[in-house]
């Protein structure tokens, strides 16, 4: 039997990565204390069917931290990148509903970016994550992790799936009238790393192994379960 964490090949291959989007919208934060069951409902009941709505968003998923770090983990893939700066997605942000404005304050630590995608592995999809992000300036903190490293990580005991994305600086940054509602400034994040499968403490340990070795920068790493997938029809 082969030792958990050895790869089966010299070689390893990993299925191919079928994409339809090349944008992503990612926000990671905690809630004022005694918020949560609030923030629970509204992106259950009206948020993130309101986004997915919107010309250009293909699916929206919500995740919860299975550590101490951002309660919430949000992703939504769009088109590309520029739907992020389009004018429907921006007269949503600038018309927030009462239910928005009423949350937006409660928003606390919160890291938004809009990302470009860059590379992956993988084909399937897993129900547990574990996020990197990596710092917003001009090194490329992957450089050192090529295909092969890629490969050697999508193909590790648990791990499904591997996504890198670039943040696009200029759309990430646009203001709105809901980023005037959150009670701080977001935080910014120059690179994000997604590594997806099916039991969390096995990504934490192919993470260690084939992944955290070949950056050049430290990353903040948290770990998350999904609990909510809408894809738009």
């Amino acid at each position: 039997m082969m030792p958990d964490g050895a790869i089966g090949q010299a070689s390893p291959r990993a299925p191919q990565q079928h994409r339809t989007t090349q944008g992503l919208l990612a926000i990671w934060h905690d809630v004022e204390a005694g918020f949560e069951p609030s923030f629970d409902d509204w992106y259950d009941r009206q948020h993130h069917l309101e986004r997915v709505n919107v010309p250009g968003f293909a699916r929206a998923r919500r995740y919860l931290n299975l550590g101490g770090g951002p309660r919430y983990f949000s992703r939504y893939d769009v088109d590309d990148a520029l739907v992020l700066a389009s004018t429907p997605y921006l007269d949503a942000l600038n018309n927030p509903t009462e239910w928005t404005r009423r949350l937006m304050p409660r928003y606390r630590n919160t890291t938004r970016a809009v990302f470009h995608f860059v590379a992956g592995a993988g084909g399937a999809e897993g129900g547990e994550l574990v996020t990197l992000r990596l710092p917003g300036d001009d090194t490329d903190a992957t450089r050192a992790f090529g295909s092969d490293e890629m490969a050697a990580l999508a193909t590790a005991p648990g791990v499904l799936r591997v996504e890198v994305w670039n943040t696009d600086t200029a759309v990430s940054t646009l203001r709105s009238e809901e980023t005037k509602l959150r009670a701080t400034e977001d935080h910014r994040v120059g690179q994000a790393i997604l590594v997806e499968g099916s039991n969390v403490d096995r990504l934490t340990d192919a993470v260690a192994r084939h992944l955290l070795p070949f950056l050049d920068a430290v990353a903040t790493i948290d770990r998350y379960r999904v609990v909510y997938r809408l894809q738009k029809r």
